[in-house]
């Protein structure tokens, strides 16, 4: 059973939720047999790490950091706090292998990055994925983003959509402005 659903799939949670935490590390973890994201990192977190970790039989994706962004609104009239003030999520995925992703939602990504700053995606080995194997950035056109200073280095991407299910893919894929 596929189910057809937005770009990225960013609205499926993760098996497991880090929300406030900081300089936590998964390592030598595995995930798997899940129907949705492996590992989701919420806005809030800052300075985890997550290495040598497998993900694998994912009804989703891998790994998700979130948006920074959506920690703040304007609520009737009244801005809550900068987001500048928020350290930035500031993730570290090294040495993991993300696999066999997107076998329920198609659409959904080996390493999701949404608005977010100062994370590290390095020496990943990520296949058999139905969309893509890392995504980074969440903001269409030439609005300010938080999504700075990302680093995707020495990545091993391969057998991304193989099966021809979706288009609009890619090894990397990124959105928006990204400065640094």
């Amino acid at each position: 059973l596929l189910v057809h659903s937005p770009a990225a799939l960013f609205i499926v949670p993760g098996a497991i939720m880090l929300e406030g935490a900081e300089s936590c590390v998964f390592y030598g973890c595995t995930i798997e047999h899940i129907n949705g994201y492996g590992l989701e990192i919420l806005a809030g977190s800052t300075e985890n790490t997550v290495a040598a970790c497998s993900v694998h039989d994912a009804g989703g994706g891998g790994i998700k950091v979130g948006h920074e962004s959506c920690l703040y609104a304007t609520v009737q009239g009244q801005s809550l706090p900068e987001q500048a003030s928020i350290p930035p999520i500031a993730a570290t995925v090294v040495d993991c292998t993300i696999r066999d992703c997107g076998r329920i939602y198609p659409s959904a990504i080996g390493i999701w990055i949404g608005n977010s700053g100062w994370n590290r995606i390095l020496h990943n080995h990520i296949f058999n994925c139905n969309y893509t194997g890392i995504s980074c950035g969440w903001t269409w056109g030439y609005a300010p983003t938080r999504t700075v200073a990302n680093r995707i280095e020495h990545n091993h991407i391969h057998h991304i959509n193989s099966q021809e299910i979706l288009s609009d893919n890619g090894g990397i894929y990124t959105l928006g402005q990204q400065p640094g």
